[in-house]
């Protein structure tokens, strides 16, 4: 129950956005995640992705699917993983902890959010 939760407020404030929506994760596996995500764009929000190197090619990544929507995606090449869940909402609102962006996340791991306006 709690998992399902978190999906519902990370969405929920991703389509409650006004103007700017900047994620930073490692991949992004989760449709409903990234659906909302392209409705959030498609209503003139600003969103953009910083993603780990390995992103593109992840086994279940979203990366094309974002980028078919014609939101801009930058691949972090440093070296180790970019393994942040970051996303600052309205450069108000911002949601961290270990929830992946991923369907594993949603339905399999013990993971925790913390958000804060």
């Amino acid at each position: 129950m709690k998992i399902i939760l978190q999906d519902r407020l990370i969405i929920y404030n991703i389509l409650s956005a006004k103007k700017l929506i900047l994620v930073q994760a490692y991949v992004i596996t989760s449709e409903k995640i990234v659906h909302a995500l392209i409705k959030a764009h498609q209503g003139k929000v600003k969103v953009q992705l910083l993603v780990d190197k390995n992103a593109p090619t992840s086994k279940g990544s979203k990366i094309d699917l974002i980028l078919q929507h014609g939101i801009p995606v930058t691949v972090d090449k440093t070296a180790g993983l970019s393994h942040n869940k970051i996303m600052i909402i309205d450069d108000e609102y911002v949601i961290t902890g270990s929830f992946n962006w991923t369907n594993g996340a949603q339905t399999r791991n013990a993971e925790n959010i913390v958000s804060r306006s």
